[in-house]
């Protein structure tokens, strides 16, 4: 079913997608099974995700605020991944529907939740977007990810917010988005920034 609910997303079928995570959920939420309780996370998290690709922020924070109610105490190290994911997530949404003030709340809390280099970037690359980072900082937090990673943020949600910019910012945002999606390479990133070594 999680697996599903995935494909379903990744194909843009999002009606399919949160049917297969509902029926996850509805099923297996009363579980007590750790194994079991983990693909429920991740469907809570997958349900807020495909909310966030149709734009409906308010019902994407539904099933974020079910996950963290559900598994506030796990001391599971896959389900915390799950939250700390979450609330990268919505944290990333909120710059659509916030104000600056809360979405920089939303990216302390979500920086405070998570050990993954990647969520780390992209929470600085919103404080970037938010003036409240400089290109050096989230440049260094880009750096700092292990080469290998598979990154997977296509910042797909929040698109034409990011083409709000001009000038000098627009450029960095889209080398750092180009990093992302396209070469990977730190040191192409560096050069398109015009950063020294």
């Amino acid at each position: 079913m999680l697996n599903q609910g995935v494909a379903y997303r990744k194909q843009e079928k999002l009606k399919d997608a949160l049917n297969s995570n509902t029926s996850l959920i509805e099923q297996f939420k009363g579980s007590l099974n750790e194994e079991i309780q983990i693909p429920v996370a991740s469907a809570m998290f997958n349900q807020s995700a495909v909310y966030g690709l149709k734009k409906d922020f308010p019902t994407a924070l539904k099933p974020h605020s079910m996950l963290l109610e559900t598994f506030h105490s796990s001391e599971n190290s896959e389900i915390r991944n799950i939250i700390a994911a979450s609330k990268a997530n919505i944290a990333e949404l909120a710059l659509l529907y916030e104000a600056a003030e809360q979405v920089l709340k939303r990216v302390t809390e979500a920086e405070k939740n998570s050990e993954d280099p990647q969520n780390l970037a992209v929470m600085q690359l919103i404080r970037f977007l938010l003036n409240d980072k400089t290109i050096e900082e989230v440049f260094a937090a880009l750096a700092a990810m292990p080469a290998e990673m598979k990154l997977t943020c296509g910042f797909r949600e929040i698109k034409h917010y990011l083409a709000n910019f001009e000038g000098e910012k627009l450029q960095q945002i889209q080398a750092v988005v180009s990093f992302f999606e396209q070469h990977k390479d730190i040191e192409k990133l560096r050069i398109e920034l015009g950063l020294k070594s």
